[in-house]
């Protein structure tokens, strides 16, 4: 494992790479890397966004209100879900 960061905000980069690769090894290395940070108060991503992979992920360290307004906010910008199709924002 890797990791990396930005010091003055905080944030850490990990680059975990399991071998061999696999959907479960995936899954055990994103309930390592994620749960965590319920208690840490942690965000599954800072100035990237969430995306599609992380997703699932993104309840851990957001509210349900949180959420809603992530969803208001993308239909008012896009109320025809043509940019970023799947995605949070």
């Amino acid at each position: 494992m890797t990791v990396y960061g930005h010091i003055d905000d905080n944030n850490l980069h990990l680059l975990v790479s399991p071998r061999p690769w696999s959907e479960e090894a995936k899954s055990r290395v994103q309930e390592m890397v994620y749960r965590p940070l319920v208690v840490l108060g942690g965000s599954v991503s800072a100035e990237h966004g969430i995306g599609l992979h992380k997703r699932e992920w993104l309840s851990l360290s957001r509210s349900a209100e949180e959420l809603s307004l992530m969803r208001c906010i993308k239909a008012a910008l896009d109320p025809h879900n043509l940019l970023n199709r799947g995605k949070i924002l």
